[in-house]
């Protein structure tokens, strides 16, 4: 931790949750412990900085999301409880709960995920029901 791994062609050519190798621009000396370990991208820094962190660390997993331009199917329909979320196209519906603070939308999941990048898109679901979606904000 805090130590300079490697260099990089520029923060904007870069995606949190990215993986990092040579593939894409970024060479990086890992350390023997972590050297069979992928690293993806937790942060973007403003001195044109990544900050790294190798697979199961708890830096990659969020618990929570602002969801920006929510669009509610029916927006008269009070907004259940509980409600489950799903992030890719297949991905597994994963229970949480949505608040409203200061007009913002903020969606709690019950346990942190790996994999969440801002610009995705988040689909709230009641049992079997779309209830809306909008863009992920971290």
């Amino acid at each position: 931790e805090g130590t300079s791994l490697g260099t990089h062609h520029g923060t904007p050519f870069y995606t949190i949750g990215q993986k990092v190798g040579p593939h894409i621009g970024i060479n990086i000396k890992k350390p023997i412990k972590d050297a069979q370990r992928k690293f993806y991208v937790v942060e973007k820094i403003k001195n044109n900085a990544l900050i790294v962190a190798p697979e199961g660390h708890p830096s990659l997993k969020i618990s929570k999301i602002f969801i920006n331009s929510l669009h509610l199917i029916n927006p008269k329909n009070p907004i259940p409880k509980k409600l489950a979320a799903r992030i890719r196209h297949l991905g597994s519906l994963i229970p949480g709960k949505l608040k409203k603070q200061n007009k913002k939308y903020i969606f709690i999941f019950s346990k942190p995920i790996f994999g969440l990048a801002p610009g995705q898109h988040i689909v709230l679901y009641s049992h079997d029901k779309i209830i809306g979606g909008g863009e992920i904000r971290l």
